[in-house]
């Protein structure tokens, strides 16, 4: 005959039960996830068009990726519509005297994502977007806000990389950067 389990014991077992159960499954995802991580990396290498988002320090091989989906999944025609698309750029209503910039609500939201995360990982490792960054914050802007301002700037930059087929060159870039700012304090 079978002892019987009593109330206290099927109430510890069968959470300790469930633990396990998921435990075992968190490490089976791991291991796919790795995998995957593993077969991305290979493939990105026959991939031409990352090539030129390689040279850019602070972005890692799915913010790569993400970009080359976000810039092959339909035909911009410049880099506003880009901007606008992934809500990085304010929409403006005006009508007469009135003028309204609201916070922008229909976009890729996976886009807004993948590049604010962009331009927050790029702070450390691209001294003019830290410098861009910080201005917007002295201007009193909010922390996700300025990040979606360096976000705004690194879709144009990257927009163009993508149309020209050129690769990121931080000296250019910083050089274009500081001729901007000399002609504007200039004027």
């Amino acid at each position: 005959m079978q002892a019987s389990l009593s109330a206290r014991q099927v109430l510890v077992e069968t959470p300790s039960h469930l633990a396990l159960a998921l435990a075992n499954q968190l490490i089976q995802m791991k291991l796919l996830i790795k995998d995957y991580e593993k077969r991305l990396e290979e493939a990105s290498h026959r991939v031409v068009e990352l090539k030129p988002l390689e040279g850019i320090k602070g972005i890692g091989l799915r913010s790569r990726v993400g970009i080359l989906i976000y810039f092959y999944h339909r035909h911009w025609k410049d880099f506003r519509e880009a901007q606008a698309a992934a809500g990085l750029s304010p929409a403006t209503f005006q009508s007469g005297k009135y003028r309204y910039v609201p916070f922008r609500k229909g976009y890729i939201k996976w886009a807004r994502d993948l590049f604010t995360e962009l331009a927050r990982s790029t702070l450390l490792y691209q001294p003019w977007a830290r410098l861009y960054y910080d201005r917007k914050r002295k201007e009193g802007k909010k922390h996700y806000h300025a990040l979606r301002c360096v976000a705004n700037i690194w879709v144009k930059i990257l927009f163009k990389l993508w149309k020209n087929v050129k690769s990121y060159v931080y000296e250019k870039h910083f050089l274009a950067m500081t001729q901007q700012l000399v002609a504007r304090l200039a004027s």
